[in-house]
């Protein structure tokens, strides 16, 4: 009985003085305590959600406007044929406006 007693006082004894030798109490005051890390990655997880649902908002917007949205209602080839067409006619219209302004009434 008094054996047991001994070596956990000498067990305790040797733990305290490897605790100051090698600065495990530091090292645990570090790792448990709250630091200045510890804030901002707390900083960085709450803008992340943030982002994160944001980002999950967007999605169901884009799925809406999909699901609403219809095809084209021509192709690319036709509107470059219009916008030449309206050229053309712009000129024309134009080439008009300077006859009619040429003549008088």
């Amino acid at each position: 009985m008094i054996q047991k007693l001994l070596i956990q006082k000498i067990i305790q004894i040797v733990i305290k003085q490897i605790t100051k030798q090698f600065k495990f109490n530091k090292m645990q005051k570090y790792v448990l305590e709250e630091n200045e890390l510890d804030k901002q990655m707390a900083v960085v997880q709450k803008t992340l959600n943030k982002y994160g649902k944001t980002l999950e908002d967007l999605e169901k917007d884009v799925a809406i406007l999909k699901n609403n949205s219809h095809p084209p209602i021509f192709k690319s080839e036709t509107l470059k044929n219009i916008k030449k067409e309206l050229k053309d006619l712009k000129g024309q219209v134009t080439a008009l406006g300077d006859i009619v302004s040429r003549k008088s009434f």
